[in-house]
């Protein structure tokens, strides 16, 4: 009997080694997996979370790109608003050079019947008419010009300019017609006042 427990503990001794080891392997698998586990489980979380950056970034982009748009419409509406108020004001004043053109063709008749000399002013009523038709055209034209480029890149300098040039030849115009109503003060005894307001 003796014999039996002391072979027992003997093989204990041997087995607890050998099954310690075992278990010891077997928790180093378990933990090698696991970490196999972990690190498949992050690079298939970092693929999502890549996925989703760029997803979210396009949406950014997107975001950003519309209301660059939107800024360039109201942009643009508002320069294309300013021009045509600009350009209403230059219509404008063509007008009034053209009513003033009818007063002093009235007044020219007028003289023409009393028998005085008025050729030096008929001619220079038509230099001022030539700067009229000159001055619409410019006008009209630099008007299409800038209302058709308003949708490209088209700088403040530019429109600036136009809008100067437009300018420049109605004061050119404005100048001509002064010169005509100073003729007709040199022909008679009326006031030319109704007519134009001298510089």
């Amino acid at each position: 009997m003796k014999y039996k427990a002391i072979i027992l503990i003997i093989s204990l001794l041997y087995i607890t080694p050998v099954f310690a080891q075992e278990q010891d392997l077997q928790i180093l698998q378990t933990r090698e997996e696991i970490r196999e586990k972990i690190l498949f489980k992050n690079s298939e979380l970092q693929e999502k979370i890549e996925l989703k950056r760029i997803e979210i970034k396009q949406k950014i982009e997107a975001i950003s790109e519309e209301q660059k748009i939107k800024t360039n419409i109201l942009i643009q509406e508002r320069v294309l608003k300013i021009i045509i108020q600009v350009f209403e004001q230059l219509e404008a004043m063509i007008v009034k050079f053209d009513g003033i053109v009818i007063r002093i063709e009235n007044r020219i008749a007028k003289l023409d019947a009393e028998d005085i000399d008025t050729s030096n002013t008929k001619e220079l009523l038509i230099e001022s008419k030539t700067k009229i038709e000159e001055a619409t055209v410019l006008i009209a034209a630099t008007k299409l010009e800038l209302e058709s480029r308003i949708s490209t890149e088209i700088s403040k300098e530019e429109i600036k300019a136009s809008i100067e040039l437009c300018k420049n030849i109605l004061e050119e115009t404005r100048l001509s017609l002064i010169k005509v109503v100073r003729s007709l003060k040199l022909l008679g005894e009326f006031s030319t006042d109704s007519i134009l307001i001298e510089a």
